[in-house]
Parts: structure tokens; C-alpha cells; sequence
């Protein structure tokens, strides 16, 4: 009876001992795995040749996720003209429209280019409208039924004379997850921006990556989105994946010019931390007035050169 009474407190106290030893091997092995997935997408999109990598994922427990609902956005906006400051609205989400809102300027789109970047590299034109809503708004509407602005699009905007005023690009993504629910604070490991996150119990931190370097008159942002043909959620015990990586067209570049004005508006379920990391870490200032939008500071009716690229992998299982 003593013995069973000794035994039984030491029992309780060092089962969650060890399973929370057995959850920091596992995190830390599979912290080392999201490395070399992230050395293995900047291998394929180092230049403009992209290419193919295979490589295998295990874990004792959790679950890797790549789901195409789970997704996060990124918009990058900017005028081509010093006296013209805009925003867009209703891109939280995917849809055939979105509005184009004048904070100051006497400019306007008098039309819009839609081009939408496929997985393979081919550019599809999507026609679109401009309609004036009220003073400052004008909103942009594709014309054919079941086309939607998703993936990677630019929308260039013109005036009435066919002159370009301004570009707004939007890069969707889906983020890779690894998650360990059974574990305290649920923590998560995940790629996404073209870098690697960490969460646990609400707390965010960056454990590599984001491509974003700036100067007092130039800023290079690099973009790498990822998507797949088909969902999957692999494990709970013994969990041994293979992964297919691959870019088709590799890193490309999409604008290298002098703009005004550069916003950032970041759409998904950690956008908050990311507005909150850039504004701390780089000269981006949070607009209270527009949802979800950084400001870059030394654009403000001022030229800066912008260098931004963009590359997308495609991560299968079959």
C-alpha cells in the first residue's frame, strides 16, 4: 500500500514530463525539416530556370497540412505619379472586384489591364470595367462570369489618355503547416511569405526568411508563393510523406522601376502579426484609416525604386 501510494504521484508527474520532452524532439526535428524545405525552394527559385525537388517528411506525431482554403494574400500598390495616393478596398477576400480609393490627386482609372500569371508562366487577360461609385471611389469589375482575382495578378491602371497611373499586384498563397494539437499551447510551424513562423499559444516568431530589403531610396521585395493541385492533411502517428517541389518558371522579375506611394496590404489568419513585424522592423507606418494596409514612409510623394520579384512552387504529394 505504501509502495502504490509512493509509485502513483511520481507516475502522474512524469508521464507530461516526458511526453512534453518527447514534443521538443519532435519540434526541433521538424523545425530542422522546414529548413531544408526552405533551402529547397530557394534552390528552385534562385533564378529564372526553376526546377524540381523531392524530399521526404516524417514526424512521430502531428500533422502536415497544405490546404487550398487556407490562404493568405498579399497587395502591393503604388502610382507611377507623385500626386497620386491611393488605396484599394474589398481584396480581403476572392471575388471578381475590388474598389479603387483616391486618398488625394486629381488622377483616376479611366481603365484597367487585368493579367493573371498561371502556374506555368502564360499571362491570361481578364476584361474588366471601371465604374465611378462616388467622389474618390471607382471600382473594378471583371466582366466574365466565374473569373475571379486570385493567384498572382497585376492590375494595371490607366487614365483617360492611356497614360499609366499606378499598378496593383496581388499575390495569393497557401501556407504549409506542420501542427502538433496535442501538445501545450498547439504549437505550429509554418511557411509562408517565404518564411518560417513559429506559434504557440497565441505568440508569433520568425524563426528564418522574409525577403525584403530596403535603402533610404530603394526597396527590393521578393515574393514566392505557394500552392498546390490538390489538398492534403498527412499524419497523427508515424507520420512519412514525400514532398514534390517545383517551379516552373522560377524567380521572375515584375517590376524594377521608380514608384510612389508603395502600400502593402496583408490579408490571413496571421496577417496582424506580419503588419505589426514590418512596421517594427522596416519603414512602414500602419494606416488606421484602411483595414490591414502599411504605408512604406520614403514613397510618400517621393520617388523610390522598387525591385520586386515573384516566383511560385507548387508542393504535391503525387
Amino acid at each position: 500500500m505504501i509502495v502504490l501510494i509512493t509509485v502513483g504521484p511520481v507516475i502522474a508527474w512524469a508521464v507530461p514530463y516526458i511526453n512534453e520532452i518527447q514534443a521538443n524532439d519532435i519540434l526541433k526535428n521538424t523545425e530542422m525539416q522546414f529548413n531544408e524545405i526552405f533551402d529547397k525552394i530557394q534552390d528552385i527559385t534562385k533564378d529564372e530556370s526553376g526546377g524540381k525537388k523531392i524530399l521526404s517528411f516524417t514526424a512521430d506525431k502531428g500533422y502536415l497540412i497544405l490546404d487550398k482554403q487556407i490562404w493568405d494574400r498579399t497587395i502591393i500598390m503604388y502610382s507611377s505619379l507623385n500626386n497620386l495616393n491611393f488605396t484599394v478596398r474589398n481584396l480581403d477576400k476572392i471575388g471578381n472586384q475590388f474598389v479603387f480609393v483616391r486618398i488625394n490627386g486629381d488622377e483616376y482609372p479611366g481603365r484597367a489591364s487585368v493579367n493573371q500569371f498561371l502556374n506555368n508562366g502564360e499571362i491570361k487577360i481578364l476584361d474588366a470595367k471601371v465604374t465611378k461609385l462616388l467622389d474618390n471611389t471607382w471600382e473594378i469589375e471583371l466582366l466574365k462570369d466565374k473569373q475571379t482575382i486570385e493567384g498572382t495578378v497585376d492590375v494595371v491602371l490607366y487614365d483617360n489618355n492611356d497614360l499609366i497611373i499606378g499598378n496593383v499586384w496581388i499575390f495569393d498563397s497557401n501556407p504549409l503547416i506542420y501542427s502538433l494539437p496535442s501538445s501545450k499551447g498547439n504549437p505550429q510551424f509554418l511557411l509562408e511569405k517565404n518564411a518560417i513562423i513559429y506559434s504557440e499559444a497565441g505568440t508569433i516568431q520568425i524563426k528564418r526568411g522574409l525577403s525584403l530589403g530596403t535603402s533610404e531610396n530603394n526597396i527590393a521585395i521578393r515574393i514566392v508563393q505557394i500552392s498546390t493541385s490538390q489538398s492534403f492533411t498527412a499524419g497523427s502517428s508515424n507520420l512519412n510523406i514525400k514532398l514534390k517541389l517545383n517551379s516552373q518558371y522560377g524567380l521572375a522579375i515584375r517590376e524594377k522601376n521608380y514608384v510612389y506611394n508603395l502600400r502593402l496590404q496583408l490579408w490571413g489568419e496571421n496577417s496582424e502579426f506580419w503588419l505589426n513585424y514590418l512596421s517594427d522592423k522596416y519603414n512602414f507606418n500602419i494606416e488606421n484609416d484602411h483595414p490591414n494596409t502599411l504605408i512604406y514612409e520614403n514613397s510618400l510623394n517621393n520617388p523610390v525604386c522598387l525591385n520586386l520579384f515573384q516566383a511560385l512552387v507548387e508542393i504535391n504529394t503525387n
